[in-house]
């Protein structure tokens, strides 16, 4: 199974957006949890169902999470923000979210009010029923901090292989938490940005990334989480050129994941 990020790049409406996901053969998808998107939750849920594309996952939104970690009222606007949309997985049946921790190179450390609000969310997301993937960016103190301090079923990584290549390319993530995989991330760099290209486009070491997911608790789909406008492509591309070679790239992971599992 091959899924594909609904936000890669393009401005075109969902409905033909998701039909052209399932031209391309993808069979599931990660929504964008922000309220950003050119359609409501709702709306995008609903659609999903209409074109039978499994909604493997959601990611939560990314603004003002410094702010967690801080006293104040920003950190509990955020944190409230947060179990709202835990809250939306539990209403729409969606079993994971995906949440950074913090943004930029320059977080707040980890601090008693921020692991308060943390324990909100970890307490919301056991009573609706959704894990919750804590995914490696940048820094890696917060995402590390909670994964070890709160070993609760629940709580597991998303691992992203773009941002450990670029970001953290000396933290053996796929190891560190290899029994507590919940979701995945999967695009390609070349080590000098994050730059969110279709996999086996960049200089990532798929092979080895591959034989570690295969031997890790991670079941889900490839997770294609390329970004048209981000990855740096030189000339214009359709749709559904763009996800021809994102679906392609999935299929090679897809060989490389089965390959090692059958050894």
């Amino acid at each position: 199974m091959i899924g594909i990020a609904t936000g890669n790049g393009y401005g075109i409406p969902f409905e033909e957006r998701y039909a052209l996901f399932r031209k391309a053969g993808f069979d599931s998808i990660l929504l964008w949890w922000g309220n950003d998107e050119m359609a409501t939750r709702v709306d995008r849920v609903w659609l999903a169902k209409a074109f039978d594309l499994r909604i493997e996952n959601a990611h939560a939104s990314t603004n003002d999470l410094n702010a967690l970690w801080l006293e104040g009222a920003a950190g509990n606007r955020t944190c409230n923000r947060l179990l709202h949309e835990i809250d939306d997985c539990g209403e729409f049946g969606i079993p994971t979210l995906v949440l950074h921790l913090t943004n930029g190179s320059n977080p707040p450390p980890v601090s008693a009010s921020g692991l308060q609000r943390v324990e909100y969310l970890l307490r919301l997301a056991e009573d609706t029923g959704v894990r919750l993937a804590f995914e490696n960016v940048r820094q890696p103190e917060h995402t590390r901090y909670i994964l070890d301090h709160y070993p609760l079923p629940h709580v597991g990584l998303c691992y992203d292989a773009g941002h450990a290549h670029f970001w953290t390319p000396d933290t053996d993530w796929l190891t560190l938490y290899k029994n507590r995989i919940f979701a995945v991330h999967l695009h390609d760099n070349d080590g000098t940005r994050d730059a969110h290209r279709i996999p086996l486009e960049g200089s990532i070491d798929w092979e080895h990334i591959m034989e570690k997911i295969a031997v890790s608790s991670y079941h889900g789909c490839i997770a294609v989480e390329s970004e048209y406008a981000a990855g740096g492509y030189e000339s214009a591309e359709s749709l559904p050129d763009y996800l021809h070679r994102a679906y392609a790239g999935g299929q090679k992971l897809e060989h490389l994941l089965q390959k090692y599992r059958n050894k």
